[in-house]
Parts: structure tokens; C-alpha cells; sequence
């Protein structure tokens, strides 16, 4: 089966080591050079090592070529909108360091 890389993929390299971060699925991994390079040049089909193969397209970060991923982003969003856990409200504030909280709006 042909595979191509995740429009959700954020490839980065950090002192002289090479990540991949997949904005969908939230997975983060650290890649070899050669694995970089194949992602670098699109070229995901050519990735020899069947094990990190494997484990790129269970992580998310390799899809199969005729996915639509935008048609996943979608049921994603309305399972959350509108599924079990849409009863449940949650919050999530980030907050900078200079931040003491005390703004009167929070």
C-alpha cells in the first residue's frame, strides 16, 4: 500500500537531532537521519526499515495516499462537539510566566 506524509506533520531538527510532531494524532518521535531525509523529500514510500514504518503510520504521521485527512479532522471535531464527552465541559489555561492571575476577566 502506498503512503504519504500527514498534512498534520511538523518536521524539526534540534542539536543535530530530528523530530517529527503530528499536530492530529499529538504524537512526537525522534527520527534517524536517514528516516529525516525521507520525510524531508516526501519520499515516505522509500523508508526501508519496516519497524519504524510500522510504527510511523500507527503513530499517525503516515496515512494512506488516498485518505482524506481533512474528512478525519471533521468527525474528530463533531465527536467532540457532539458526542458522549461534549456533556463535559473543559478548560485548559496556559498561562505565560508573567502571568499572576489576578486579571479581572479571569
Amino acid at each position: 500500500m502506498e503512503y504519504k506524509q500527514s498534512f498534520y506533520n511538523f518536521i524539526f531538527e534540534n542539536n543535530g537531532n530530528f523530530y517529527i510532531y503530528n499536530t492530529l494524532s499529538t504524537a512526537i518521535a525522534e527520527l534517524d537521519k536517514d528516516t529525516y531525509e525521507s520525510f524531508t523529500c516526501n519520499n515516505a514510500n522509500k523508508i526501508q526499515n519496516k519497524e519504524i514504518k510500522n510504527s510511523l503510520i500507527e503513530e499517525g504521521f503516515l496515512v494512506p495516499h488516498n485518505a482524506d485527512e481533512k474528512l478525519y479532522y471533521k468527525h474528530f471535531f463533531d465527536n467532540l462537539r457532539f458526542g458522549v464527552g461534549a456533556k463535559v465541559f473543559s478548560l485548559i489555561i496556559v498561562p505565560t510566566y508573567d502571568c499572576n492571575l489576578r486579571c479581572p476577566y479571569c
